[in-house]
């Protein structure tokens, strides 16, 4: 035991802080007697100490300190402060529990430690927002057998982008307007060359502005991919295509 306690990531005085407040809280005091007259049938439990129940065969009472395994078990005076210096540096769920498993324990500690990282407005400014994953389309037996189209916008000017389902390969075209007749004229000359590839080419259009964003309940969208992968290219022909400064 005292090299466990040896261990831990705490100093003298905070392990005597953590001793005085479990003395001072009814449930740790309950709990210390059952280690040491043994425990009664969970009938005769109130729900606070119920809930220590299902780990009543790891924790021990060792040194004036109730421990599950080799951790220290906090009293519920303390469980905020310590729930703040877990999530000191403001990692996120995985980092705090890990964290968590080296020294402490209480009932709920783990879904508390989700609800502060979940809820921290620190964390939340600036959580990333992961896109919602895509669903694979089929993959066509031939090029150009299916294609599709979609318009985007770069730099104030608009775009469509045609691409070939079996392959992902896409054609770009700078749009004047976005009427349908304008659209289907720059249309005509991809779906030649695809026709004449294909005797059974079928067309996924979607001629309205796009908001580049798939759905699971969609299939991936080949042509938002394109546009986003174009303004990539764009963006860094640009910066080198600029003439040196003097």
């Amino acid at each position: 035991m005292a090299n466990i306690l040896e261990g831990l990531p705490a100093t003298e005085r905070r392990l005597e802080e953590i001793r005085l407040h479990q003395q001072d809280d009814e449930v740790c005091r309950k709990i210390q007697q059952f280690c040491t007259e043994g425990w009664p049938d969970k009938s005769k439990l109130n729900s606070a100490i119920n809930a220590y129940w299902p780990e009543r065969a790891s924790i021990t009472f060792q040194r004036g300190l109730l421990m599950k395994d080799s951790r220290l078990i906090i009293p519920s005076s303390l469980r905020l402060d310590m729930l703040d210096k877990i999530h000191a540096g403001h990692q996120g769920i995985r980092k705090c529990r890990e964290r968590a498993r080296e020294s402490v324990w209480w009932p709920g500690l783990s879904k508390q430690i989700e609800d502060m990282v979940t809820t921290c407005p620190t964390c939340c400014k600036h959580r990333k927002n992961h896109a919602e994953p895509m669903i694979p389309t089929p993959l066509p037996e031939r090029p150009w057998q299916k294609v599709a189209t979609d318009l985007f916008y770069h730099n104030g000017k608009t775009y469509i982008t045609v691409v070939d389902y079996y392959s992902r390969f896409f054609e770009i075209a700078p749009l004047k307007s976005t009427t349908t007749e304008n659209t289907i004229n720059h249309l005509k000359f991809s779906v030649a060359m695809a026709s004449q590839k294909s005797s059974s080419l079928t067309m996924d259009l979607n001629l309205q502005p796009p908001h580049f964003q798939n759905s699971p309940k969609n299939e991936a969208s080949h042509t938002s991919q394109a546009a986003l992968t174009t303004r990539r290219v764009t963006v860094k022909w640009k910066e080198l295509s600029r003439p040196p400064k003097p």
